[in-house]
């Protein structure tokens, strides 16, 4: 079967949509009996080369211009010719495509922030969002959301059928599973400045991950605990970021900016974080809670939309809008060795589930169906 992929994402940023698009390449590649795959993305050009799967197609166009051609074409109904021409799926894998005539469109929705938080995105792409949501998400043949409670927030939203939505959980990267070698945690140890306990905090900083209440139960835990270890906190500068409050908090509080990390590294801190904590407003999947309980890292996020799918019964949950809560929690995993031991023996069971195999074969299973095959 030949699925043509969009993997604008993937080429243009790193974290979110772009890791997802990325490593599902990645993975649907690795299948015996995968798709054959065409890759194309539409931006000027490639900030971060696809290095997986087969090459990409460039459409040498501005990444905005082309979303709101896409939109234009839709409104319109003027079909789009392309690197997808021929195949026999059409995969969106970050939601909007063009118009195509006789081929099955699979998009993927993950998450619906832009209409449940509309304060966590600019005016432009917030308002472009709900403008053309509702027109792919009714055009397309079937729609992946990425969990339940996606699946939910777009019944809700938009009205559509159940029977149009497929969950299909995102996989975790092999780079993100045990073991890790000891040598490695050492080094990464070493390069990053952490050479004793610390704990860990993942994601882009914006409004939506939290940070501020992160920084103050932080800043409540160091009165309680006068020896807790450093916050490090990993993940580029996003929309709506509080530099000045930042800084004060790392002038303050021994909170460490580790800025962008690759995988390897990654997985190196998560494996060896004294805690991981993530309690986020809202997300379509909680990525990093599934890589942190990968790789055994005592976690904490929040008890609202994906994240309990993603962490079961292994992560301690707290409600993301209550500092005293986080800062209990981080508390008990600190001096709880008992609770600690607990969370690390029971993640990487609980996210064995969130295989890149079983992403691929099931995502698979979805363009099988919607080519009728």
């Amino acid at each position: 079967m030949r699925v043509a992929i969009d993997v604008t994402a993937a080429v243009t940023q790193r974290a979110g949509v772009g890791r997802y698009a990325r490593e599902l390449v990645r993975s649907l590649s690795a299948l015996a009996e995968g798709p054959d795959l065409i890759p194309f993305y539409a931006a000027p050009r490639a900030i971060y080369p696809l290095d997986c799967g087969p090459p990409a197609t460039a459409i040498k166009q501005g990444v905005r211009s082309w979303r709101f051609e896409l939109l234009v074409r839709h409104l319109v109904r003027l079909s789009a010719h392309g690197p997808w021409d021929g195949a026999a799926v059409y995969h969106a894998t970050d939601i909007v495509f063009p118009p195509v005539r006789a081929m099955p469109v699979v998009a993927t929705v993950h998450d619906l922030s832009f209409a449940l938080f509309p304060e966590f995105h600019s005016r432009l792409n917030g308002g472009y969002l709900r403008a053309v949501t509702p027109i792919v998400t009714r055009r397309a043949s079937l729609l992946i959301a990425d969990s339940v409670s996606t699946m939910r927030d777009l019944v809700d939203r938009t009205g559509l059928p159940e029977r149009k939505i497929r969950v299909v959980y995102p996989g975790t990267a092999d780079a993100f599973r045990l073991p890790v070698d000891p040598n490695e945690v050492r080094r990464v140890r070493q390069q990053y400045s952490l050479p004793g306990p610390f704990i860990l905090s993942v994601g882009t900083l914006e409004p939506r991950k939290n940070l501020a209440r992160t920084l103050r139960a932080y800043g409540l835990l160091r009165q309680k605990l006068a020896d807790a270890p450093p916050l490090a906190l990993v993940g580029g500068s996003g929309w709506r970021l509080d530099e000045q409050a930042l800084g004060t908090a790392a002038d303050e509080a021994s909170v460490l900016r580790l800025g962008y990390v690759p995988d390897n590294d990654l997985a190196a801190l998560y494996a060896s974080c004294s805690a991981f904590v993530y309690p986020s407003l809202y997300e379509g999947w909680g990525l990093p809670v599934a890589e942190a309980l990968s790789l055994g890292a005592p976690t904490i996020t929040s008890t609202v939309s994906s994240l309990p799918e993603v962490a079961g019964d292994a992560a301690i949950m707290v409600d993301p809008q209550s500092v005293e809560e986080i800062a209990f929690a981080l508390e008990r995993v600190l001096t709880d060795s008992e609770l600690a031991s607990h969370l690390r023996h029971d993640g990487p069971i609980h996210a064995a589930q969130f295989s890149s195999e079983q992403w691929a074969r099931a995502t698979l299973a979805v363009y099988c169906e919607a080519a009728g095959q």
